[in-house]
């Protein structure tokens, strides 16, 4: 860590990054998001937000960089934040577009990943839950094709292909709890 970036955190009383990533978790409970997730991307915060929320803006952009490096770790799905948010509540992602000024005064809309907390589980569904999903669908698609591609390349292939769907088939269902029934009216799916 470059000693202005610790001088920053030593400052803010969060030198370490336990104490970095409760205070972040505070803050992104206080911004709890529900009502179905309605207004998600303006409520999420990027890492430019936190690290501004906690620890100001006036550094240099090596500190800058670095802090956004460490908050940016710390927000990860499974990170940090995620292991210090009280019981009942999750860390979501949504994609958000903000306007950021120039060095030379002028503004442009970027995209970035924008975090935030909610204890509303169709929310956690939408914005945790059913993306992760989705990632791994298309992981599937991905490597069936693959097999199924070098199979046609090489058909002595096709005899060690089903040891491998199996493994994956019992590594899928040991990691993946069976669904439990629907409770108030939910959807299976």
């Amino acid at each position: 860590m470059h000693p202005d970036t610790f001088d920053v955190l030593k400052d803010a009383k969060m030198v370490s990054s336990d104490r970095l990533a409760d205070n972040i978790a505070a803050l992104l409970e206080n911004d709890l998001v529900s009502a179905n997730g309605n207004g998600a991307d303006e409520d999420a915060r990027i890492v430019d937000e936190i690290r501004s929320a906690l620890l100001g803006d006036d550094y240099p952009d090596h500190v800058v960089e670095e802090l956004n490096d460490m908050i940016g770790e710390l927000t990860r799905p499974m990170g940090a934040v995620y292991d210090r948010l009280s019981d009942g509540l999750s860390l979501c992602t949504v994609r958000v577009r903000r306007r950021v000024t120039r060095d030379d005064g002028s503004t442009i809309v970027v995209a970035k990943m924008g975090r935030f907390v909610s204890a509303d589980p169709d929310v956690v569904v939408r914005y945790r839950l059913d993306p992760a999903v989705q990632r791994l669908e298309r992981t599937m698609e991905r490597m069936s094709d693959q097999l199924e591609r070098d199979t046609e390349r090489i058909p002595l292939l096709a005899q060690k292909v089903g040891p491998l769907i199996g493994r994956a088939h019992r590594t899928m269902q040991a990691a993946l709890p069976a669904p439990a029934p629907a409770q108030n009216g939910g959807d299976d799916e």
